[in-house]
């Protein structure tokens, strides 16, 4: 029987992320610190949480100089104090909005599936239901400006259309 699993070597890497790597993974047994370069082996069948986090990681880090995101020409996010700024006013986030907000800029196309989310804001899978997410969303959607939509996609995710 073979098992399954996934290696991530991260190289040239900045020494506060490298520090921080390897702070968070050096009890993990799969964990190795090479010369300029940190190597990340998960086995197994069910890998997949250990593996966004360590992607969380290493991306919030990396995108950690960035202090404000353009999103479009009436609207900017400042993450590092969880705003949005739009029509000359500025709208609080929460500390999850925020994250969801500075991570959904961060995936792919700006799209986030329920499984991402899950994980990123509530820390464990099958603690959440599909009406918390729903809630969390109706009332992130009401602190966007009008120029700003966050979709649905079904049984997907949800997609930030800028």
């Amino acid at each position: 029987m073979l098992n399954e699993y996934v290696n991530i070597q991260i190289s040239n890497i900045n020494t506060e992320v490298f520090d921080m790597l390897q702070y968070e993974y050096n009890h993990y047994k799969g964990f190795k610190v090479l010369d300029n370069s940190i190597q990340i082996s998960f086995l197994g069948n069910d890998f997949s949480d250990e593996l966004i986090n360590v992607l969380y990681l290493f991306f919030d880090k990396l995108d950690s100089k960035k202090k404000k995101y353009k999103l479009n020409s009436n609207c900017s996010f400042n993450k590092e104090e969880g705003y949005l700024i739009f029509s000359g006013s500025k709208v609080v986030l929460t500390y999850k909005e925020s994250m969801f907000l500075k991570m959904i800029l961060l995936c792919n196309e700006n799209f986030m599936s329920y499984e991402y989310m899950q994980f990123i804001l509530w820390k464990k899978k099958d603690f959440v239901s599909k009406n918390a997410i729903r809630q969390f969303v109706k009332d992130f959607k009401k602190k966007l400006p009008d120029s700003i939509e966050l979709v649905n996609i079904y049984h997907s995710g949800y997609k930030l259309i800028l």
